[in-house]
């Protein structure tokens, strides 16, 4: 094991008066070139920026909408669960309601739909998970079927192979440059209790071929994120505790695994020869709003109340501050997204539901990084743009659902737009 070297800047020093405030209140992406400490612990090298970035703060800008209130079946969408982008550009769009894959052209023309539903050659029941693979193969995670579905790059229907996993989670099927995919599974803990109910989070690769590899824990260590339960005459219901430290995993185009477990600004990328890239960031603390803290509240208080009348909450409270990471994305080029903590913000009049529950939320804002470690930028995301199903990455693109005031869901392909590039 290697021994704990001095950090060390690697970046050049610049005066501080070139300098600004982030939007999280650190010395931040804008207007400061990008600076960072280098710290090497044991097998692990931490990249930590201290301020600025390559080029500044940004936003996803809308270019192209997909679907219709009022139109043909195939541009009314129910419940999208998964996406897809093609190398040419297409869309690929799972819709789970209609247990249909649809395939639009880059300018959101429809082309057709591949496959259908069913357990025959080329059907799908219960699709977990797509990816598009290096030579522009289509593959379908059929979890209904116990299988991945293969379609050429036309549609066509091209072959399956087995895959056998006991999580059906729906999340992107990660895909490596070299064309091998990873499927989510569990396992028991080795030294475990049987019947303790202890288990870890694996990754099963295939090679490219569709053989199956060598497994790979998420590695989350020990961290499980607090929660509340309620048990009925017939089952045991329970939530994760509101704005507590979650788990996020993501695989980058060279088959590493990342992970982070929120409770601090920490993605962890492990590497094929055993080592850690930890990219960290230093920021402030965002508080939890009495409006958030109140409607979370009442969220949980409202589901477990329809299973046992009168229940009061009996567990953890609620933190004060958010975590400061949530959510970590690997695009298609290598690039991290990680979705970073935001103070809640009023809801505008005009996209206010009535029957919310709060009129506050959370703006959905990323950083970006290089596989390196090194601090791209900061990107905000316009309001109604999801995270489930997962959005499809490029550095400088990105395609995912928005819903709008009445909820209807849509099909967005966004370019980021950067506000205040650093030179």
């Amino acid at each position: 094991m290697r021994g704990r070297t001095l950090p060390c800047l690697f970046a050049a020093l610049v005066a501080a008066a070139g300098c600004g405030a982030g939007p999280s209140g650190d010395d931040g992406p804008t207007r400061c070139p990008w600076r960072a400490e280098r710290e090497t612990i044991g097998d692990t090298l931490i990249v930590r920026t201290v301020s600025g970035s390559e080029r500044g703060t940004g936003r996803l800008v809308e270019e192209l909408r997909i679907g219709a209130v009022e139109g043909d079946d195939h541009e009314n969408f129910g419940r999208i669960a998964a996406l897809g982008v093609t190398p040419d550009g297409d869309i690929l769009v799972y819709d789970e309601q209609a247990v249909a894959l649809r395939r639009f052209d880059a300018d959101g023309a429809y082309l057709g739909t591949i496959g259908r539903e069913g357990s025959g050659p080329g059907e799908y029941r219960y699709v977990a998970g797509i990816a598009v693979l290096p030579d522009g193969r289509i593959a379908v995670h059929d979890f209904g079927n116990v299988r991945i579905n293969l379609y050429e790059a036309t549609g066509d229907f091209a072959g399956s192979w087995p895959a056998r996993t006991t999580l059906a989670a729906v999340r992107p099927l990660p895909v490596d440059r070299e064309g091998r995919l990873y499927l989510l599974d569990s396992r028991a803990v080795q030294g475990s209790e049987q019947g303790t109910g202890t288990r870890e989070m694996i990754l099963v690769r295939l090679g490219a071929d569709g053989s199956p590899g060598d497994t790979l824990v998420v590695p989350y260590g020990d961290h499980r994120t607090p929660g509340l339960e309620v048990q009925t005459e017939t089952a045991s219901i329970g939530v994760l505790l509101p704005f507590a430290p979650a788990r996020s995993w993501t695989v980058t185009a060279a088959g590493e695994v990342v992970a982070t477990t929120g409770k601090r600004y920490a993605v962890d990328v492990h590497r094929a020869d055993g080592t850690v890239l930890r990219i960290e960031r230093a920021v402030r603390p965002v508080p939890v709003t009495p409006e958030e803290r109140a409607a979370e509240e009442d969220r949980v208080t409202r589901s477990f109340r329809r299973h046992v009348p009168g229940w009061r909450w009996d567990g953890p409270a609620i933190p004060s501050t958010k975590p400061p990471v949530s959510w970590v994305h690997a695009s298609r080029d290598g690039a991290l997204w990680v979705r970073i903590a935001q103070p809640g913000a009023p809801i505008p009049e005009g996209e206010r539901d009535r029957s919310a529950r709060s009129f506050v939320r959370e703006p959905v804002v990323f950083d970006l990084f290089r596989p390196d470690g090194r601090f791209i930028g900061q990107v905000s995301a316009p309001g109604g743009l999801q995270l489930q199903p997962f959005p499809v990455f490029d550095e400088d693109r990105a395609w995912a659902v928005v819903t709008d005031v009445a909820g209807v869901p849509y099909v967005a392909r966004y370019r980021v737009e950067w506000d205040d590039p650093v030179s």
